[in-house]
């Protein structure tokens, strides 16, 4: 909806659960020619992800990073919080 409203139509979207699926992701990418933009949210594996997409698919691919979690909760998103409560896991 928050995209919509900016005039961007969302055509799909993939799913990227760490390393081990940054290649099927990749092959999908490259075999569906339906984007014209991707913008990949994925942490670290984005930013190996980002220019591999570029480069072979000739099209934008952008790391979106956390912009993302900004965009879907505004205001009540917050990096820190998020990274106290995972160390407190941990602690």
């Amino acid at each position: 909806m928050v995209f919509r409203e900016q005039g961007i139509q969302i055509t799909g979207s993939i799913g990227l659960n760490g390393y081990d699926e940054l290649i099927r992701v990749q092959n999908e990418l490259q075999s569906n020619q339906e984007w014209e933009i991707a913008l990949i949210s994925a942490g670290i594996p984005a930013t190996i992800l980002a220019p591999r997409i570029a480069k072979t698919t000739q099209k934008v691919a952008i790391d979106f990073v956390h912009a993302l979690d900004m965009i879907l909760d505004g205001e009540e998103y917050k990096l820190s919080d998020l990274v106290k409560k995972w160390n407190d896991q941990f602690s």
